[in-house]
């Protein structure tokens, strides 16, 4: 019960992005969609709470981090899933929601 009440609130949160997308190499990235993957794909190990700072142009190289980090749980992650993921992380830097 509880796992499925995160589940939930995570969802709502990746959901309620109200970030505007990024341009990452050749690849529009949806920032929503991003916080979707995230919800399904990451935070059963990195959780909800990520404090971190970056600006749009980190964007192209948090994708390439993305790229060679890859679990059990996502091997099947494109380069557009990446750039979506690397957009949303973008989003909850704290110098973007200012």
């Amino acid at each position: 019960m509880g796992r499925a009440v995160f589940y939930v609130a995570l969802m709502f949160c990746a959901l309620s992005v109200q970030a505007d997308d990024l341009t990452v190499g050749d690849l529009v990235a949806e920032t929503a969609r991003g916080a979707e993957i995230y919800a399904e794909k990451c935070a059963r190990c990195h959780g909800v709470a990520i404090e971190m700072v970056l600006a749009p142009e980190d964007a192209p190289r948090v994708a390439a981090f993305l790229a060679s980090h890859k679990t059990r749980f996502d091997q099947d992650r494109t380069d557009q899933d990446n750039a979506d993921l690397a957009a949303y992380l973008v989003s909850l830097s704290p110098t973007q929601r200012e």
